[in-house]
């Protein structure tokens, strides 16, 4: 039986309700892994990847493989700790010839299944150390390397000397040009290499941050933040007061924005650019608001105001269930128990009606009209 009939076993042994050690007595611990990883990433590739579960959360987005591949256009790239190789693969699509380096010799087994899957014929594989002297000499004519280093399972702060391999040791070691992605909850202060930042989002929520050497850096802005898939880039301008506008009150309309433009200390940019001003901010969400509809790639969810402010959420959600709204998105800190105690106001059954929103701002919560 081949690997791709056990793994499609595997998979429908999973959904029928059998357990982990039922699949893996039959089929071996791997192959329950790659089933299982398979199972969730319908979202994040459209192929039936190979895929370590160690490596899914952590793993390149298509989506934003496919963006971050065009820097390689028409140059040697080489990919140092490439896992799986998702960014290899798409690198390939638009570089001359790409060299995909890991030190695990299962990742790279796993690259190469994934780039026959991808067609990528152009990725030359090494299993090997990036830090050692013998791969450096292996790819002398790459014209700039990558890195996505692996992050410790349980930092609570993200710090760049706990990367690995360490990107200020691929600085040192390679006298090229280099681009690293990098946790986007690190901070700016954290980040001793010289390089132009890119806070990448996909679908409103902070995804990747990209340090780009200056000379291989797609734009001139020291910092700028792209929204994925639509593409939209707003980039820093050290011409605008960094003291942004912030709203005494909520207006009647309110913007849930992107995370990549709070990531890449980008709201006065944002304001300057749509005539906006913040409402609150935070890495889970930040909210501007305006008198006058405005309209904005990096506006993630437009709500206009109905009702409020209202001192608790309850009372917020009474109204709104009397306003005929029938199931209000929460955009509030509330404790999970909380939250189903209120939700339970709704009951289950499917309703009719306004879609809704509840913004909770400094202990007032409106009543909002999701557009």
């Amino acid at each position: 039986m081949g690997l791709d009939t056990q793994i499609s076993a595997a998979i429908r042994m999973i959904r029928k309700g059998r357990k982990k050690i039922e699949v893996v007595e039959r089929f071996g611990d791997e192959v329950y892994e790659l089933a299982m990883v398979r199972l969730k990433y319908k979202e994040k590739f459209k192929r039936p990847i190979y895929m370590p579960l160690s490596g899914f959360r952590y793993a390149t987005h298509e989506v934003v493989a496919r963006y971050r591949g065009r820097v390689a256009r028409e140059r040697v790239v080489a990919d140092l700790s490439c896992g799986c190789g998702m960014q290899a693969i798409f690198f390939a699509k638009y570089a001359e010839k790409v060299y995909a380096v890991d030190i695990d010799p299962r990742m790279i087994r796993y690259a190469r299944m994934n780039a026959r899957l991808y067609n990528a014929k152009n990725i030359e594989f090494i299993v090997g150390d990036a830090l050692d002297n013998r791969i450096k000499s292996m790819i002398y004519d790459a014209d700039f390397v990558f890195s996505d280093p692996s992050r410790p399972e349980s930092e609570r702060r993200r710090r760049l000397s706990t990367l690995s391999p360490p990107p200020a040791k691929i600085v040192e070691i390679y006298d090229k040009p280099y681009m690293f992605d990098l946790p986007p909850q690190i901070s700016a202060k954290e980040i001793t290499i010289n390089g132009r930042r890119e806070y990448i989002s996909l679908h409103g929520k902070i995804n990747r941050l990209t340090l780009y050497a200056p000379d291989i850096a797609p734009r001139n802005n020291d910092v700028w933040c792209v929204s994925l898939p639509r593409g939209a880039v707003l980039g820093k301008n050290d011409r605008i007061d960094r003291d942004y506008p912030r709203a005494s009150e909520a207006y009647e309309y309110i913007y849930l924005v992107d995370q990549a433009v709070y990531y890449a200390s980008l709201l006065p940019e944002l304001c300057k650019k749509y005539c906006v001003e913040v409402l609150s901010t935070g890495k889970r969400r930040t909210f501007a608001t305006s008198e006058k509809r405005k309209n904005s790639p990096f506006f993630v969810r437009v709500c206009r105001r109905l009702s409020g402010p209202y001192k608790t959420l309850e009372e917020a959600l009474r109204v709104a269930k009397s306003t005929g709204i029938s199931s209000p998105t929460i955009h509030a800190p509330i404790s999970p128990s909380e939250y189903w105690k209120v939700r339970g106001m709704f009951g289950t059954a499917k309703i009719k009606g306004l879609k809704g929103a509840i913004i909770g701002w400094k202990d007032n919560y409106y009543v909002c009209e999701v557009i």
